[in-house]
């Protein structure tokens, strides 16, 4: 996305810790032990994106959660297949990711999932981390489909470098977007205020 904006990173291991890690500006406390080299290094990964996508950019994820849970998600799946490609095609399922990605094809098939666009407090619990980490990742990869590879990390560099330290809502990310694709605005936001995949 761009350069680090912060002097340092601290990742901490702590058995007193909940859930598998959380992300704080330059802090990341993870849960132990990790007895796989590659899930941590992947989760780690991962909570520390944050402190491009929550900690800089400091977009409002209790109502827009998947510009921060969705983006990184996109992000650490793009890290995975690069670092680990033989891996990411063969691996027991990894939470919370792919369970969360079961659950949410599960979801689907009900056409009980909840749009990517939803604020926290309007859905239940269990929905909305399907929606925000699952869906949302899924949403960007199809753009990243539509557009190519380099267009999207292009986009993704755009915004980051626009946006950092600005607090973005979800329509200045679909403008860029919808540069990029070429596609309306509304149409991109229609797709986010979907069910299904």
């Amino acid at each position: 996305l761009g350069n680090y904006p912060y002097p340092q990173m601290t990742v901490v291991a702590s058995a007193a810790s909940k859930g598998d890690g959380m992300e704080y500006p330059m802090f990341t406390l993870l849960n132990e032990p990790w007895g796989n080299e590659k899930m941590l290094d992947i989760i780690i990964a991962h909570e520390t994106g944050h402190n491009w996508l929550q900690a800089t950019l400091a977009t409002n994820e209790r109502n827009n959660g998947w510009m921060d849970e969705g983006m990184n998600t996109f992000l650490e799946e793009k890290y995975t297949r690069q670092y680990y490609p033989a891996t990411a095609q063969k691996r027991a399922p990894k939470i919370p990711e792919d369970l969360t990605a079961v659950f949410l094809q599960w979801l689907y098939e009900r056409k009980w999932d909840v749009p990517i666009q939803v604020a926290a407090d309007t859905a239940v619990p269990a929905f909305l981390y399907a929606s925000i980490y699952a869906k949302a990742g899924q949403w960007m990869t199809k753009l990243e489909s539509q557009i190519g590879a380099q267009a999207m990390q292009q986009l993704m560099q755009q915004y980051f470098q626009q946006w950092q330290f600005k607090h973005p809502q979800p329509t200045d990310f679909l403008a860029m977007a919808a540069e990029a694709s070429k596609q309306p605005v509304d149409t991109l936001l229609q797709t986010l205020l979907e069910q299904g995949p």
